[in-house]
Protein backbone atom coordinates (compact mmCIF):
# COMPACT_ATOMS: atom_id res chain seq x y z
CA UNK A 1 0.00 0.00 0.00
CA UNK A 2 1.21 3.75 -0.52
CA UNK A 3 1.66 6.24 2.22
CA UNK A 4 -0.76 9.15 3.74
CA UNK A 5 -0.19 12.15 2.10
CA UNK A 6 0.47 13.42 5.80
CA UNK A 7 4.05 11.83 5.15
CA UNK A 8 4.82 13.43 2.20
CA UNK A 9 8.14 16.38 1.51
CA UNK A 10 8.62 19.43 0.48
CA UNK A 11 11.39 21.60 -0.72
CA UNK A 12 12.42 25.33 0.18
CA UNK A 13 10.83 26.55 -2.89
CA UNK A 14 7.63 24.24 -3.67
CA UNK A 15 6.27 21.56 -2.16
CA UNK A 16 6.32 18.43 -3.67
CA UNK A 17 3.45 16.01 -4.02
CA UNK A 18 4.71 12.29 -3.69
CA UNK A 19 6.61 11.12 -0.59
CA UNK A 20 9.90 9.52 -1.69
CA UNK A 21 12.91 8.07 0.46
CA UNK A 22 15.07 10.78 -0.16
CA UNK A 23 18.81 10.66 -2.39
CA UNK A 24 21.98 11.72 -2.06
CA UNK A 25 20.75 14.69 -4.21
CA UNK A 26 17.72 15.95 -2.29
CA UNK A 27 18.12 14.52 1.26
CA UNK A 28 19.35 17.98 1.83
CA UNK A 29 16.76 19.89 1.11
CA UNK A 30 13.31 17.61 2.43
CA UNK A 31 12.05 19.15 5.37
CA UNK A 32 9.09 17.96 6.93
CA UNK A 33 5.81 19.43 5.34
CA UNK A 34 3.53 21.71 6.82
CA UNK A 35 1.63 18.86 8.14
CA UNK A 36 4.41 16.94 10.20
CA UNK A 37 5.82 20.04 11.47
CA UNK A 38 3.16 21.63 13.05
CA UNK A 39 1.59 19.94 16.07
CA UNK A 40 -1.85 19.63 16.10
CA UNK A 41 -2.83 21.33 18.82
CA UNK A 42 -4.87 19.69 21.40
CA UNK A 43 -5.64 16.51 19.10
CA UNK A 44 -2.80 14.30 20.75
CA UNK A 45 -4.72 14.82 24.08
CA UNK A 46 -8.10 13.24 22.23
CA UNK A 47 -5.97 10.71 20.54
CA UNK A 48 -4.58 9.77 24.24
CA UNK A 49 -8.00 9.41 25.80
CA UNK A 50 -9.64 7.93 23.26
CA UNK A 51 -7.37 5.28 23.52
CA UNK A 52 -7.57 4.86 27.13
CA UNK A 53 -11.21 4.36 26.61
CA UNK A 54 -11.06 2.11 24.42
CA UNK A 55 -8.26 -0.22 26.22
CA UNK A 56 -10.75 0.56 28.90
CA UNK A 57 -13.56 -1.05 27.74
CA UNK A 58 -11.55 -4.21 26.02
CA UNK A 59 -10.08 -4.61 29.57
CA UNK A 60 -14.23 -4.83 30.31
CA UNK A 61 -15.03 -7.16 27.80
CA UNK A 62 -12.05 -9.44 28.61
CA UNK A 63 -13.62 -9.49 31.97
CA UNK A 64 -16.99 -10.71 31.01
CA UNK A 65 -15.81 -12.99 28.15
CA UNK A 66 -13.30 -14.80 30.78
CA UNK A 67 -16.23 -14.70 33.53
CA UNK A 68 -18.34 -16.95 30.82
CA UNK A 69 -15.52 -19.35 29.28
CA UNK A 70 -16.58 -22.88 29.97
CA UNK A 71 -12.57 -23.39 30.72
CA UNK A 72 -12.20 -20.87 32.98
CA UNK A 73 -11.35 -23.60 36.06
CA UNK A 74 -8.34 -24.78 34.69
CA UNK A 75 -6.65 -20.69 35.43
CA UNK A 76 -5.30 -18.06 32.79
CA UNK A 77 -4.64 -19.90 29.51
CA UNK A 78 -2.27 -17.72 26.89
CA UNK A 79 -4.17 -19.10 23.91
CA UNK A 80 -7.29 -17.27 25.08
CA UNK A 81 -6.24 -14.35 24.08
CA UNK A 82 -4.81 -15.37 20.48
CA UNK A 83 -7.29 -14.54 18.47
CA UNK A 84 -6.87 -10.99 18.79
CA UNK A 85 -5.49 -10.95 14.90
CA UNK A 86 -9.22 -10.67 13.86
CA UNK A 87 -9.71 -7.25 15.10
CA UNK A 88 -5.39 -6.58 14.17
CA UNK A 89 -6.85 -7.73 10.45
CA UNK A 90 -9.63 -5.58 10.77
CA UNK A 91 -7.91 -2.47 11.61
CA UNK A 92 -5.40 -2.81 9.47
CA UNK A 93 -7.75 -3.42 6.06
CA UNK A 94 -9.50 -0.34 7.48
CA UNK A 95 -6.37 2.09 7.18
CA UNK A 96 -5.08 0.83 3.99
CA UNK A 97 -8.53 1.59 2.46
CA UNK A 98 -8.49 4.74 3.76
CA UNK A 99 -4.84 5.34 2.93
CA UNK A 100 -5.63 4.27 -0.97
CA UNK A 101 -8.78 6.39 -0.97
CA UNK A 102 -6.65 9.08 -0.40
CA UNK A 103 -3.97 8.38 -3.03
CA UNK A 104 -7.50 7.38 -5.19
CA UNK A 105 -8.58 11.42 -4.70
CA UNK A 106 -4.73 13.04 -5.24
CA UNK A 107 -3.04 10.91 -7.29
CA UNK A 108 -6.26 9.66 -9.73
CA UNK A 109 -5.26 5.78 -8.53
CA UNK A 110 -5.40 3.49 -5.93
CA UNK A 111 -2.20 2.79 -5.83
CA UNK A 112 1.14 4.33 -7.20
CA UNK A 113 3.94 2.65 -7.22
CA UNK A 114 6.30 5.64 -7.65
CA UNK A 115 4.46 7.27 -4.63
CA UNK A 116 5.42 4.05 -2.60
CA UNK A 117 6.79 4.20 0.91
CA UNK A 118 8.17 0.94 0.31
CA UNK A 119 9.98 1.66 -3.43
CA UNK A 120 13.05 3.98 -3.63
CA UNK A 121 12.84 6.19 -7.09
CA UNK A 122 14.86 7.81 -8.69
CA UNK A 123 15.48 11.94 -8.51
CA UNK A 124 14.84 12.01 -12.14
CA UNK A 125 11.84 10.01 -12.49
CA UNK A 126 10.18 12.37 -9.48
CA UNK A 127 10.68 15.76 -11.60
CA UNK A 128 9.25 13.91 -14.62
CA UNK A 129 6.20 13.15 -12.57
CA UNK A 130 6.05 16.33 -10.94
CA UNK A 131 6.39 18.16 -14.42
CA UNK A 132 4.20 15.80 -15.92
CA UNK A 133 1.12 16.52 -13.54
CA UNK A 134 -1.33 19.23 -13.12
CA UNK A 135 -0.74 22.88 -12.44
CA UNK A 136 -0.23 24.32 -9.08
CA UNK A 137 -3.33 23.98 -6.55
CA UNK A 138 -4.60 21.07 -8.56
CA UNK A 139 -4.81 17.38 -7.63
CA UNK A 140 -2.11 15.51 -9.35
CA UNK A 141 -4.14 13.05 -11.35
CA UNK A 142 -2.72 10.23 -13.44
CA UNK A 143 -3.31 11.74 -16.19
CA UNK A 144 -2.95 10.72 -19.78
CA UNK A 145 0.08 12.36 -20.34
CA UNK A 146 1.89 11.04 -17.33
CA UNK A 147 0.63 7.52 -18.44
CA UNK A 148 1.78 7.81 -21.49
CA UNK A 149 5.69 9.15 -19.98
CA UNK A 150 5.54 5.80 -17.94
CA UNK A 151 5.39 4.08 -21.31
CA UNK A 152 7.82 5.98 -23.13
CA UNK A 153 10.31 5.76 -20.53
CA UNK A 154 9.26 2.31 -18.83
CA UNK A 155 13.39 0.73 -18.97
CA UNK A 156 14.55 3.74 -17.23
CA UNK A 157 11.82 3.19 -14.44
CA UNK A 158 12.84 -0.53 -14.17
CA UNK A 159 16.13 0.46 -14.15
CA UNK A 160 15.65 3.09 -11.05
CA UNK A 161 12.85 1.51 -8.90
CA UNK A 162 13.62 -0.72 -6.41
CA UNK A 163 12.43 -2.27 -3.23
CA UNK A 164 13.36 0.32 0.13
CA UNK A 165 14.89 -2.54 2.26
CA UNK A 166 15.11 -0.16 5.13
CA UNK A 167 12.03 0.74 5.15
CA UNK A 168 10.73 -2.63 5.33
CA UNK A 169 13.42 -3.86 7.76
CA UNK A 170 12.09 -0.51 10.61
CA UNK A 171 8.37 -2.00 9.80
CA UNK A 172 9.68 -5.44 10.51
CA UNK A 173 11.20 -4.70 13.45
CA UNK A 174 8.68 -2.22 15.33
CA UNK A 175 6.52 -5.12 14.10
CA UNK A 176 8.42 -7.62 16.41
CA UNK A 177 8.72 -5.58 19.19
CA UNK A 178 4.80 -4.49 19.20
CA UNK A 179 4.53 -8.72 19.06
CA UNK A 180 6.76 -9.59 21.31
CA UNK A 181 5.40 -7.04 24.13
CA UNK A 182 2.44 -8.68 23.68
CA UNK A 183 3.19 -12.29 24.44
CA UNK A 184 5.57 -10.69 27.26
CA UNK A 185 2.59 -9.20 29.04
CA UNK A 186 0.64 -12.30 28.64
CA UNK A 187 3.33 -14.25 30.39
CA UNK A 188 3.81 -11.56 32.97
CA UNK A 189 0.07 -12.45 33.75
CA UNK A 190 0.38 -15.81 33.95
CA UNK A 191 4.04 -15.81 36.15
CA UNK A 192 2.49 -13.30 38.37
CA UNK A 193 -0.33 -15.86 39.18
CA UNK A 194 2.37 -18.64 39.58
CA UNK A 195 3.86 -16.28 41.98
CA UNK A 196 1.06 -15.26 44.11
CA UNK A 197 0.84 -11.55 43.73
CA UNK A 198 -1.32 -9.15 42.02
CA UNK A 199 -1.08 -8.39 38.71
CA UNK A 200 -1.96 -4.84 39.63
CA UNK A 201 2.13 -4.74 40.98
CA UNK A 202 2.73 -5.19 37.03
CA UNK A 203 0.42 -2.69 36.35
CA UNK A 204 2.66 0.20 38.30
CA UNK A 205 5.67 -0.80 36.92
CA UNK A 206 3.84 -0.53 33.37
CA UNK A 207 2.88 3.44 34.66
CA UNK A 208 6.41 4.55 34.41
CA UNK A 209 6.35 4.32 30.69
CA UNK A 210 4.82 8.21 30.65
CA UNK A 211 8.29 8.92 32.47
CA UNK A 212 10.61 6.66 30.30
CA UNK A 213 8.77 7.98 27.36
CA UNK A 214 9.72 11.92 28.35
CA UNK A 215 12.95 11.04 28.94
CA UNK A 216 13.85 9.35 25.76
CA UNK A 217 11.49 11.59 23.74
CA UNK A 218 13.94 14.58 25.30
CA UNK A 219 17.08 12.85 24.34
CA UNK A 220 16.60 11.66 20.96
CA UNK A 221 14.01 14.38 19.81
CA UNK A 222 14.40 17.42 21.57
CA UNK A 223 11.12 17.49 22.93
CA UNK A 224 10.96 19.37 26.40
CA UNK A 225 7.43 18.84 28.62
CA UNK A 226 6.39 21.45 31.17
CA UNK A 227 6.02 21.44 34.82
CA UNK A 228 2.17 21.31 34.82
CA UNK A 229 2.94 18.25 32.95
CA UNK A 230 4.84 16.91 34.83
CA UNK A 231 2.80 17.32 38.05
CA UNK A 232 0.12 15.89 36.29
CA UNK A 233 2.12 12.51 35.58
CA UNK A 234 2.98 12.34 38.95
CA UNK A 235 -0.50 12.46 39.60
CA UNK A 236 -1.95 10.16 37.51
CA UNK A 237 0.83 7.58 38.33
CA UNK A 238 0.06 8.14 42.38
CA UNK A 239 -4.12 7.28 41.15
CA UNK A 240 -2.85 4.34 39.30
CA UNK A 241 -0.60 3.07 42.18
CA UNK A 242 -4.03 3.98 45.07
CA UNK A 243 -6.63 2.10 42.48
CA UNK A 244 -4.37 -0.94 42.05
CA UNK A 245 -3.74 -1.39 46.28
CA UNK A 246 -7.66 -1.31 46.11
CA UNK A 247 -8.14 -4.66 44.04
CA UNK A 248 -8.32 -8.27 45.33
CA UNK A 249 -5.70 -10.69 45.24
CA UNK A 250 -7.81 -13.53 46.16
CA UNK A 251 -8.65 -14.13 42.45
CA UNK A 252 -4.69 -14.51 41.65
CA UNK A 253 -4.15 -17.25 43.22
CA UNK A 254 -6.73 -19.81 41.88
CA UNK A 255 -4.49 -21.54 39.31
CA UNK A 256 -1.74 -22.73 41.64
CA UNK A 257 -2.22 -26.21 42.62
CA UNK A 258 -0.79 -27.73 45.78
CA UNK A 259 1.65 -29.97 44.07
CA UNK A 260 3.12 -26.73 41.98
CA UNK A 261 6.03 -24.38 43.34
CA UNK A 262 4.84 -20.48 43.39
CA UNK A 263 8.08 -18.97 41.35
CA UNK A 264 10.09 -16.14 42.32
CA UNK A 265 7.85 -12.98 42.41
CA UNK A 266 11.22 -11.42 40.50
CA UNK A 267 9.85 -13.17 37.31
CA UNK A 268 7.09 -11.51 36.73
CA UNK A 269 8.64 -7.79 37.96
CA UNK A 270 11.70 -8.71 35.31
CA UNK A 271 9.22 -9.18 32.46
CA UNK A 272 7.41 -6.08 33.39
CA UNK A 273 10.56 -4.13 33.23
CA UNK A 274 11.23 -5.53 30.35
CA UNK A 275 8.24 -4.69 28.93
CA UNK A 276 7.96 -0.92 29.57
CA UNK A 277 11.40 -0.66 27.58
CA UNK A 278 10.08 -2.12 24.67
CA UNK A 279 7.07 -0.55 24.81
CA UNK A 280 9.19 3.21 25.06
CA UNK A 281 11.21 1.32 22.12
CA UNK A 282 7.96 1.03 20.21
CA UNK A 283 7.10 4.63 20.55
CA UNK A 284 10.39 5.94 19.54
CA UNK A 285 10.40 3.80 16.49
CA UNK A 286 6.69 5.65 15.62
CA UNK A 287 8.20 8.80 15.86
CA UNK A 288 11.53 8.17 13.96
CA UNK A 289 10.11 7.16 11.24
CA UNK A 290 7.61 9.94 11.08
CA UNK A 291 10.13 12.68 11.90
CA UNK A 292 12.29 11.14 9.39
CA UNK A 293 9.23 11.20 6.79
CA UNK A 294 10.17 7.55 5.92
CA UNK A 295 6.58 5.99 7.02
CA UNK A 296 3.33 7.94 7.70
CA UNK A 297 1.97 7.29 11.20
CA UNK A 298 -0.95 5.84 10.12
CA UNK A 299 0.46 3.43 7.94
CA UNK A 300 2.86 2.66 10.25
CA UNK A 301 0.11 1.15 12.40
CA UNK A 302 -1.28 -0.29 9.87
CA UNK A 303 1.84 -2.48 8.24
CA UNK A 304 2.22 -3.52 12.17
CA UNK A 305 -1.20 -4.80 12.93
CA UNK A 306 -0.63 -6.31 9.43
CA UNK A 307 2.44 -8.12 10.36
CA UNK A 308 1.37 -9.00 13.82
CA UNK A 309 -2.24 -10.65 12.91
CA UNK A 310 -0.46 -12.93 10.78
CA UNK A 311 1.78 -14.31 12.66
CA UNK A 312 -0.75 -14.72 15.80
CA UNK A 313 -3.58 -16.14 13.18
CA UNK A 314 -0.75 -18.88 12.41
CA UNK A 315 0.34 -19.74 16.09
CA UNK A 316 -3.87 -19.94 16.41
CA UNK A 317 -4.50 -22.16 13.97
CA UNK A 318 -1.64 -24.70 15.27
CA UNK A 319 -1.52 -24.09 18.84
CA UNK A 320 -5.34 -23.52 19.96
CA UNK A 321 -8.44 -26.54 19.28
CA UNK A 322 -10.68 -25.97 22.04
CA UNK A 323 -11.45 -22.16 22.21
CA UNK A 324 -15.47 -22.02 22.50
CA UNK A 325 -16.99 -19.91 19.79
CA UNK A 326 -18.66 -17.15 22.42
CA UNK A 327 -14.76 -17.25 23.77
CA UNK A 328 -13.14 -16.84 20.09
CA UNK A 329 -16.12 -13.62 19.24
CA UNK A 330 -15.52 -12.00 22.45
CA UNK A 331 -12.14 -11.84 22.28
CA UNK A 332 -12.28 -10.93 19.03
CA UNK A 333 -14.17 -8.17 19.73
CA UNK A 334 -12.07 -6.74 22.17
CA UNK A 335 -8.99 -7.14 19.66
CA UNK A 336 -11.11 -4.47 17.66
CA UNK A 337 -11.09 -2.33 20.65
CA UNK A 338 -7.44 -2.98 21.86
CA UNK A 339 -6.00 -2.12 17.68
CA UNK A 340 -8.44 0.48 17.87
CA UNK A 341 -6.48 1.79 20.58
CA UNK A 342 -3.38 1.10 19.58
CA UNK A 343 -3.60 3.10 16.57
CA UNK A 344 -4.92 6.23 18.50
CA UNK A 345 -2.25 5.75 20.87
CA UNK A 346 0.32 6.08 17.71
CA UNK A 347 -1.16 9.19 16.74
CA UNK A 348 -1.00 10.55 19.86
CA UNK A 349 2.83 9.90 20.20
CA UNK A 350 3.70 10.67 16.67
CA UNK A 351 1.82 14.46 16.42
CA UNK A 352 1.87 15.35 20.29
CA UNK A 353 3.82 15.05 23.58
CA UNK A 354 4.84 11.14 24.26
CA UNK A 355 4.64 11.75 28.20
CA UNK A 356 1.79 13.44 28.61
CA UNK A 357 0.11 11.19 26.07
CA UNK A 358 0.98 8.26 27.51
CA UNK A 359 0.33 9.62 30.85
CA UNK A 360 -3.29 10.19 29.58
CA UNK A 361 -3.71 6.83 28.35
CA UNK A 362 -2.80 5.68 31.94
CA UNK A 363 -6.44 7.35 32.88
CA UNK A 364 -7.98 3.89 31.29
CA UNK A 365 -7.72 2.93 35.03
CA UNK A 366 -10.81 5.84 36.14
CA UNK A 367 -12.57 4.80 32.65
CA UNK A 368 -12.37 0.98 33.65
CA UNK A 369 -13.81 1.80 37.44
CA UNK A 370 -16.82 4.09 35.95
CA UNK A 371 -17.97 1.01 33.31
CA UNK A 372 -17.83 -1.56 35.87
CA UNK A 373 -19.96 0.98 38.16
CA UNK A 374 -22.67 1.29 34.90
CA UNK A 375 -22.27 -2.31 33.40
CA UNK A 376 -21.46 -4.80 36.13
CA UNK A 377 -23.16 -2.61 38.70
CA UNK A 378 -19.64 -2.60 41.14
CA UNK A 379 -19.49 -0.54 43.86
CA UNK A 380 -15.94 1.13 44.27
CA UNK A 381 -13.92 1.14 47.65
CA UNK A 382 -13.00 3.99 48.90
CA UNK A 383 -9.69 3.62 47.65
CA UNK A 384 -10.66 3.51 43.96
CA UNK A 385 -12.56 6.62 44.56
CA UNK A 386 -9.66 7.95 45.65
CA UNK A 387 -7.76 7.02 42.56
CA UNK A 388 -10.52 7.87 39.90
CA UNK A 389 -10.84 11.38 41.09
CA UNK A 390 -6.48 11.97 41.07
CA UNK A 391 -6.65 10.43 37.91
CA UNK A 392 -9.16 13.30 36.68
CA UNK A 393 -7.29 15.94 38.16
CA UNK A 394 -4.08 14.74 36.64
CA UNK A 395 -5.61 14.24 33.09
CA UNK A 396 -7.13 17.77 34.07
CA UNK A 397 -3.44 18.96 34.52
CA UNK A 398 -2.30 17.83 30.98
CA UNK A 399 -4.70 18.56 28.90
CA UNK A 400 -6.28 22.42 29.79
CA UNK A 401 -2.46 23.61 29.66
CA UNK A 402 -2.06 25.90 26.09
CA UNK A 403 0.79 24.28 23.99
CA UNK A 404 4.19 26.14 23.53
CA UNK A 405 4.61 27.77 20.25
CA UNK A 406 5.67 25.90 17.33
CA UNK A 407 9.18 27.18 17.77
CA UNK A 408 9.77 25.19 21.29
CA UNK A 409 7.46 22.38 20.62
CA UNK A 410 10.14 20.44 19.72
CA UNK A 411 10.15 17.95 16.87
CA UNK A 412 7.06 15.90 15.96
Amino acid sequence: MISSPESGSGSDNQKLDFDFEPTEITKKEIVPNEEVKKPRKYMYIIFALGAGLFYATQNLVLQVVYAFDENKNRGFRIEILLPVFVGYFITAFSIHMSLAYQTKQKYGSYWVKEASSYLRCSEQIRINLKNNGSSAGEKLGYSENIQSHHQSDLSMTKNTISINKSTIALVLLRSMVMLTAYFVHMAAFYTSQRAQINFSLIINIYALCPFLNSIMFYLLFKETVKKIHIIGMIIIFAAIVITSLSQDTSHHNNSNSDDVEPMSIMVPIGLAALNTNMFVASNVFARFMQVKQILSSKQNTADCCLIQATIIAIIFVFMVDDLSARTFFGVSGASLLSSSAIFLLNEALVHGKAGPASALVEIQSAFLLLQEVIFLGKIPNHLQLIGFFLGLAGGSFIAFQKPKSQNNAGAH
